[in-house]
């Protein structure tokens, strides 16, 4: 062997035993206690060894007093922080790349706490203090949040108009001023306007006023539920109208019968008075001398 090869082996030897996998579990255990979430997931993705053997951070059943084997035995039931999550959102992997077209990557919803593509954030949401290569801590980007969960929590307001996923995307909202509902439209097919596709086709507003505007198939389904409403809606009003006109025949049925019954009863009435009439005339002429006879 000669000097160069023995000093290949020997940095190689040093290199193997001074290697991070050399170090005991219980210092490897300890170090990874001062790392954040996202450094020690980090670490762990490194190779299976130490996807293996770093804990998790959040585990529940994580107690000092307890060796990592033991705790690696034990169910983990991981939850991930929204700064852990704003801290991964910096990490390479997740900023722009020049063979996805999107304004850097991914961003993470402080609300739903997920790794979301640009077009899912307003364009407002991803600048100054809240985006990612602005001067905003972390709690300040904590307060970014994806359409979806505003749409969720009632934060826009009907006919409002926003634009989404930054210059690569150009995308542009709308919040339906009639049915509320999001519509959001990419590459600049825009609907200038403040009702959705399917409201202007429903309400019959003339498309060609809006020459950029392509119809989906969601306004096609739009306009289909819009004909059942309308079928629905006209077989409630006839069985409406239907119920009405039977109880306007029943009132007057009804009205006609206590007529009739009132009219018997003025005639028998009528009838029973001449009668009475009758008899005390006859009475009064057999008996001629009774004055005060009494009849009844």
């Amino acid at each position: 062997m000669t000097q160069t090869q023995h000093t290949t082996s020997t940095r190689s030897r040093k290199a193997k035993a001074m290697g991070l996998l050399t170090i005991p579990v219980e210092v490897l255990d300890e170090i990874a206690g001062y790392l954040s979430y996202s450094s020690r997931f980090a670490l762990s993705l490194t190779c299976r060894a130490l996807h293996t053997w770093i804990d998790n951070p959040y585990c529940t059943s994580k107690k000092r007093d307890k060796l990592l084997s033991e705790r690696l035995s034990q169910s983990r039931c991981p939850v991930i922080k929204p700064k852990d999550l704003f801290e991964i959102e910096m990490w390479p992997a997740y900023m722009k790349q020049d063979n996805l077209q999107m304004a850097h990557g991914y961003f993470a919803c402080g609300e739903c706490v997920r790794l979301r593509r640009a077009r899912h954030f307003t364009n407002a949401m991803m600048k100054g203090k809240r985006g990612k290569i602005g001067s905003g801590t972390i709690e300040q980007r904590s307060k970014r949040v994806c359409i979806q969960c505003c749409l969720r929590l009632g934060r826009f307001s009907p006919g409002t108009t926003f634009y989404f996923g930054g210059a690569e995307v150009h995308g542009f909202g709308i919040i339906c001023a009639r049915c509320r509902r999001y519509e959001g439209y990419e590459d600049y097919h825009w609907n200038r306007s403040d009702t959705c596709g399917g409201c202007l086709l429903m309400y019959e507003m003339p498309v060609r006023h809006y020459s950029l505007y392509e119809k989906s198939v969601e306004d096609y389904l739009a306009q289909a539920r819009h004909v059942t409403h309308l079928v629905i809606n006209q077989k409630t009003a006839s069985s409406q109208r239907r119920r009405e006109e039977e109880a306007k025949k029943q009132r007057s049925k009804e009205t006609q019968e206590e007529t009739k019954r009132r009219q018997k009863t003025t005639a028998g009435d009528a009838s029973l008075r001449a009668t009475e009439s009758l008899l005390l005339s006859h009475l009064r002429v057999s008996y001629p001398d009774s004055r005060n006879f009494p009849l009844f």
